[in-house]
């Protein structure tokens, strides 16, 4: 029937941060900056790459690969909260944390990932896509 359903730690720890669906983050500009460079580092530094030979579940041994599904929802928790800063520099009359165009951009792939074209298993391929993003934003905001 139905799976059970819990969150990753990880998604625990970014709304432990305030970085939740709704892209909250702490007041402070420069802390939010630093936040949210720390938790995309992680996300890419601290998850396994590759394609294992079967499929990765929460409850194993080793869970921490970017091939799962819960490693894509913790990206898409982190661009939410990129995006309302985005949104709230600009309507605070302030530059912007990232350019228009990579906000275009973290947008219209956040939005592929919430709403993805195919079903099947993560391929290198969407592990690529989601890396070049997060490399796109750590470039832009270091």
């Amino acid at each position: 029937m139905g799976e059970n359903f819990s969150l990753s730690p990880e998604i625990v720890r970014l709304r432990a941060l305030k970085i939740d669906h709704h892209g909250d983050v702490p007041p402070d500009r420069e802390d939010k900056k630093l936040e949210i460079l720390k938790n995309l580092r992680s996300i890419k530094e601290d998850y396994k790459s590759g394609i294992p030979n079967e499929i990765k579940h929460s409850t194993d041994e080793d869970p921490k690969w970017k091939v799962r599904k819960a490693w894509f929802q913790v990206v898409v928790f982190c661009l939410a909260g990129i995006l309302k800063m985005y949104v709230e520099d600009v309507r605070g009359g302030v530059d912007p944390i990232i350019t228009e165009e990579l906000a275009n951009e973290i947008f219209t792939y956040r939005g592929k990932l919430i709403n993805p074209p195919k079903k099947g298993l993560t391929t290198q391929q969407d592990i690529d896509e989601a890396e070049t993003v997060i490399d796109k934003i750590i470039k832009e905001l270091s």
